[in-house]
């Protein structure tokens, strides 16, 4: 489990990395965010190994077979995971493709806005849950900001430094 001290020091780096392009009451709802995102995507991955009975994997292979399961059951796993939690994180969406596809070089800003948008439609809505609902407003992680940067180049460098930040930590 990560420390309060790392914590504070991924912060930090993170404020380190938009200081001067956004004011500080600003930076601090992206490094929050998507901190908070990370935490998501890691608790479905360990609700969905549980669930599945899978063995010690590296995150990699987790997210392979993740999306394996996906394939070969549907939308069970889905139902599965939002029963333990309340919500899931569809493979493709998940904080670790992000990622990858930044590794890979094929990660584009709008994979973020749509995680966020999908991660609210998986929320579940019996019970009148109402824990996640907002949780990623517009306002909060707004992609479209200028203060991010000037252009889409910009915004895309430095969310993707954003998620870097987060990428090695274990959040559950």
């Amino acid at each position: 489990m990560i420390t309060s001290e790392e914590i504070k020091r991924r912060l930090w780096d993170g404020a380190n990395e938009l200081r001067g392009s956004m004011d500080a009451s600003r930076y601090k709802d992206y490094m929050l965010g998507l901190m908070f995102y990370k935490f998501l995507s890691d608790k479905t991955l360990d609700t969905f190994k549980t669930s599945a009975g899978i063995g010690k994997v590296t995150e990699e292979e987790l997210v392979k077979e993740y999306k394996n399961y996906r394939e070969k059951y549907g939308e069970t796993v889905y139902t599965t995971i939002q029963r333990v939690l309340g919500y899931y994180v569809a493979p493709e969406y998940l904080y670790q493709t992000w990622i990858s596809d930044i590794n890979s070089g094929d990660f584009e800003v709008q994979k973020v806005t749509d995680s966020l948008h999908n991660f609210q439609r998986s929320i579940s809505i019996e019970g009148g849950s109402d824990d996640f609902k907002g949780l990623f407003s517009s306002s909060t992680i707004d992609l479209t900001d200028t203060a991010l940067g000037s252009n889409l180049n910009e915004r895309s460098k430095n969310m993707q430094a954003l998620i870097m930040l987060f990428a090695d930590l274990n959040m559950v």
